[in-house]
């Protein structure tokens, strides 16, 4: 398996922020809060290093998707990380390296490691990847940072919407070399 009894990714890379940056309980992972990092993995890496704000204003993740779709994980993910407000202590949250005008969508290496992380993290934890269907819905399992405003005491962030291709995440399984390709396409025209 390569989800551990203590919430350890096999396969990730491991860069273990502070300890100081989670709150104590147990989080049981009812799903996961997809972010766009805005910035790149240095400056990823210093804002998960510091503890310097003031400790509403810190901010803490489970998981880094960098551009090239390696996969760094920084906390258990039964820890209860501060990345989505009303959310922090039942999903986990998973940063996408980039950022919006030069990132417009995440890469085709990013969207493989999300399909393959996601499809084990809800197997280990047993429930189905599923898209709100509503803007009051709470049942869903797969969310992004903006759409917390739904939960009571949930607050919206800079994390703009829309660099995650939803669509090509939940059609499940390995991207197919056509796939990529026309994603790679994409990506491209986009980017000119």
């Amino acid at each position: 398996m390569s989800i551990s009894v203590g919430g350890w990714i096999s396969w990730a890379e491991q860069r273990v922020g502070p300890g100081q940056k989670t709150n104590s309980g147990v989080n049981p992972v009812l799903g996961a809060f997809l972010h766009s990092a805005e910035g790149y993995a240095n400056g990823l890496w210093s804002v998960l290093a510091d503890v310097s704000p003031p400790l509403e204003q810190r901010v803490s993740w489970h998981l880094s998707n960098l551009i090239d779709g390696r996969l760094v994980q920084h906390y258990s993910l039964q820890a209860q990380c501060w990345h989505a407000t009303a959310a922090n202590t039942a999903y986990i949250g998973i940063e996408h390296e980039g950022k919006v005008p030069e990132e417009p969508t995440l890469t085709p290496a990013q969207i493989a490691t999300t399909r393959r992380v996601i499809a084990e993290i809800s197997q280990h934890y047993g429930w189905t990847p599923r898209r709100p269907t509503s803007a009051t819905d709470l049942t869903a399992t797969l969310y992004e940072h903006s759409e917390i405003v739904r939960w009571p005491g949930g607050k919206g962030s800079r994390c703009p919407s829309g660099r995650i291709p939803w669509d090509l995440i939940l059609a499940g399984g390995d991207m197919t070399d056509e796939e990529k390709f026309l994603y790679t396409e994409a990506f491209k025209t986009l980017m000119r």
